[in-house]
């Protein structure tokens, strides 16, 4: 597949578009973006934050976007409008929620009105996680069988085997620190096939760029994935280029040596 061809863009946030250590997106990487979109490619966030952690993110940067996939794929948005909502099966919800709920475990829950919520247990130092990434904290409210698109829960990696156990129709995902739960067959890998469905865009002639571990399959999936310099080993390696790392204008370098932007 040219580079040449690419016709819609895929961007994480966290790490990848955002930069933390300023919460803002970066000169450079908000250069490529006006640039992409000048030149007519699509260009889309794929995050497994839900709209209530979203909302410090700069207006500038999101209303760059033709489309926005959100809770690990379960909410996409495109060109203003929900083409896509999925819910985690209840019965799977409520069996991790119970899980949690004895083991004092931090979750927080999502629901399809926007709402994100620790359910049980929390504490200083996960408050201090959403902070740092979200500038915000979930509110506490325990579960009350609302319809859920997401949940994340701060579960060590040794109890994964046991955490599969309790999803019969649903899809996890291991991340650095935690573990998050969608609808089944539900990921970022889904929703860019489906948002390039929607925009009639073949598979091969879109790109994606990522950094962590609930971005691999989104980089194999993408026609060009692109792991971010910081990245570990394990999702550079499943990425077909490596760029710099997000402080050192990673986006940018990796649009340029593409021939996408100037």
């Amino acid at each position: 597949m040219s580079q040449n061809k690419i016709r819609a863009v895929f961007f994480d946030v966290d790490g990848t578009t955002y930069q933390h250590s300023i919460h803002s997106v970066p000169d450079g990487t908000m250069d490529g973006l006006r640039q992409l979109k000048k030149s007519g490619i699509k260009i889309a966030i794929s995050t497994s934050r839900v709209k209530g952690e979203m909302v410090h993110l700069p207006s500038s940067f999101l209303e760059l976007f033709d489309g926005i996939i959100c809770a690990g794929g379960a909410l996409i948005e495109a060109d203003g409008k929900i083409i896509q909502e999925s819910v985690v099966d209840p019965e799977d919800a409520q069996r991790v929620i119970e899980y949690c709920r004895k083991n004092q475990v931090v979750l927080r829950w999502a629901d399809d009105r926007f709402g994100c919520f620790y359910d049980c247990h929390t504490d200083l130092d996960h408050d201090a996680i959403f902070e740092y990434l979200y500038l915000m904290c979930p509110e506490l409210r325990p579960w009350n069988h609302e319809k859920l698109i997401h949940l994340l829960f701060y579960v060590p990696q040794d109890q994964e085997e046991e955490i599969r156990g309790l999803l019969h129709h649903s899809n996890l995902v291991l991340l650095k620190r935690c573990m998050e739960v969608t609808g089944l067959g539900i990921s970022k890998a889904s929703a860019i096939k489906t948002l390039a469905d929607y925009w009639n865009i073949p598979y091969e002639a879109t790109m994606a760029f990522g950094d962590g571990y609930n971005d691999i399959e989104m980089l194999k999936t993408a026609g060009i994935g692109i792991a971010m310099g910081q990245a570990h080993t394990t999702i550079q390696e499943a990425a077909d280029y490596v760029t710099a790392p997000i402080d050192e204008d990673g986006i940018a370098k990796a649009l340029r040596h593409f021939n996408l932007i100037i």
